[in-house]
């Protein structure tokens, strides 16, 4: 994950990478700092404590105090964090870092994304004309229907698309038929 900090670092975590937007200096991190930095950078604002860290990232290895403090040392130089106000010491419990944090979303998650609106407004959109044509063929009993209610095999009544709606009537037998006002017994049956 892609991480900006304070609109000045960005920090890629699954690469190990960080680099100082300003200056261009990019460096490789450490996996403990990484993961003491993603601690961080998920829960800006939070208290991270001395405990839940070295649990965490040293796995309550013996020399895991000692590696915490150096840890918080480093990333306060890389960060420029002369004067503590970045990564903060709560005294007896642990640190805060208060830093603006923006996710950088990868171009392929921001894709799927805006193919699932797509085809979602598009799904929307069908089943909205659905519906107001069937609307519009309740309300209009003498128009000609664009949908048809037919008894299911098991009883029900399901509504159908009208297939015959469709369909151009059928053309005349023969000429007469055009010419002539009068039905032909023929159509009266």
């Amino acid at each position: 994950m892609k991480y900006i900090i304070n609109q000045k670092f960005q920090f890629d975590s699954s690469k190990n990478h960080f680099s100082n937007l300003e200056t261009g200096e990019e460096m490789h991190l450490e996996p403990r700092i990484v993961k003491l930095l993603v601690l961080f950078v998920t829960s800006p604002g939070a208290l991270i404590s001395r405990c839940d860290a070295i649990e965490k990232i040293w796995q309550n290895y013996g020399g895991a105090d000692d590696g915490l403090t150096q840890a918080i040392s480093f990333l306060r130089k890389i960060l420029g964090d002369q004067k503590k106000i970045i990564i903060k010491t709560i005294p007896k419990k642990g640190y805060i870092l208060e830093a603006m944090i923006e996710n950088i979303v990868p171009q392929t998650a921001v894709r799927k994304g805006k193919y699932l609106t797509i085809i979602l407004g598009l799904a929307a959109s069908i089943v909205l004309l659905l519906t107001n044509m069937a609307w519009f063929d309740h309300q209009n009993p003498e128009a000609p229907s664009y949908f048809s209610f037919q008894n299911h095999h098991r009883g029900a009544e399901i509504l159908t698309p009208n297939y015959h709606f469709l369909r151009a009537e059928e053309p005349p037998a023969n000429a007469c038929e055009l010419n002539s006002g009068a039905e032909s017994p023929d159509r009266l049956k």
